[in-house]
């Protein structure tokens, strides 16, 4: 027997129904919106440098619940009198980028003043805490150091000054100086940089030291700057032979353990001035020499050169007379 029309019509339904429900789950409680509260301001300091007060940090680049940041703002709050630093200190705000190293400075206020900084992060109407506030009384500052020198010599940059311990300040040429080279003041008035790049210009600034915590400083020195190159020779090779067979000179030397070798550059003498016969690739370490004629004793002497064109001195003779 053939269903009817709307018998199929019902049965469509009910299945439509039941799919429908099989496919349906229960919904869950809305989940609460993740905190938007920015992380705290970190490695906040405040420093006396010359005639400024500076407030150095560094912007966080999360909210407390790990979500990324936007640009946003850092908020500081300068008291120089008593009382609730949220009520009697001044209020300024700066623009900053997650994870930016922010600072601001101010006029040094009179000796004998007590300052109090603190930080906080703003985004979207929401803020972190406020960091602890750093509490320095402002001392005259130190006279700057004089008769800064900087000179160029095997491996780094020698920096000397008139004065006691300082923090050394660098900067390429056309750029700004920021932090300190080493955040520990020298010893004594002198100070060994290892860490510029050849084929620059740098200069440097020197600050004298009054004290560390906070750091207290002087205006910086007149500066000092130098174009780093390489001008040093390598070392001369060693352990060159001469063999004299078959007609030709075979003139062969230990590999140099300069890092920057170039080529090798052999010279022959015959009891006078000694000619460049040759330049050997940085890879080789040996010659042969076919314009050696029977007779005359030889003397060969071999110079390492670098990538920057400086020669050493010759190296041990070696002696040797084709037959």
């Amino acid at each position: 027997m053939r269903d009817q029309p709307g018998t199929v019509r019902v049965l469509s339904v009910l299945a439509c129904a039941v799919l429908a429900s099989a496919a349906c789950g229960k919904r869950g409680d809305p989940l609460p919106p993740l905190p938007r509260t920015p992380q705290g301001v970190t490695g906040f300091t405040v420093a006396q440098r010359g005639d400024k007060l500076e407030a150095r940090g560094v912007a966080p680049r999360t909210t407390t619940a790990g979500a990324p940041l936007s640009v946003f703002e850092i908020e500081l709050v300068r008291a120089e009198k008593e009382g609730d630093l949220a009520k009697v200190g001044l209020l300024q705000r700066l623009r900053v980028a997650p994870g930016e190293t922010f600072h601001e400075t101010w006029p040094l206020p009179p000796a004998g003043t007590n300052v109090r900084v603190a930080a906080r992060s703003l985004s979207r109407g929401q803020r972190s805490t406020f960091t602890p506030p750093v509490s320095l009384t402002i001392k005259a500052p130190p006279a700057a150091p004089t008769a800064v020198t900087a000179d160029l010599e095997a491996g780094g940059v020698v920096l000397a000054w008139n004065g006691g311990p300082a923090l050394v300040y660098r900067k390429k040429e056309g750029g700004a100086y920021d932090a300190p080279l080493d955040a520990k003041p020298t010893v004594g008035p002198s100070y060994r940089d290892t860490s510029v790049a050849p084929g620059q210009a740098w200069c440097y600034v020197v600050r004298a030291i009054a004290g560390t915590e906070p750091l207290v400083e002087s205006t910086p020195s007149s500066e000092a700057c130098v174009s780093v190159r390489d001008v040093f020779a390598p070392a001369p090779p060693t352990g060159v032979a001469a063999l004299a067979a078959g007609g030709v000179v075979d003139v062969s030397w230990s590999p140099s353990t300069e890092p920057d070798l170039a080529v090798y550059r052999v010279y022959r003498s015959e009891g006078g001035e000694a000619q460049k016969v040759a330049e050997v690739p940085a890879a080789e370490t040996r010659f042969r020499d076919p314009t050696a004629v029977v007779g005359p004793t030889y003397n060969y002497t071999v110079t390492a050169v670098d990538k920057d064109g400086n020669e050493s001195a010759p190296s041990v003779p070696a002696k040797a007379r084709p037959l």
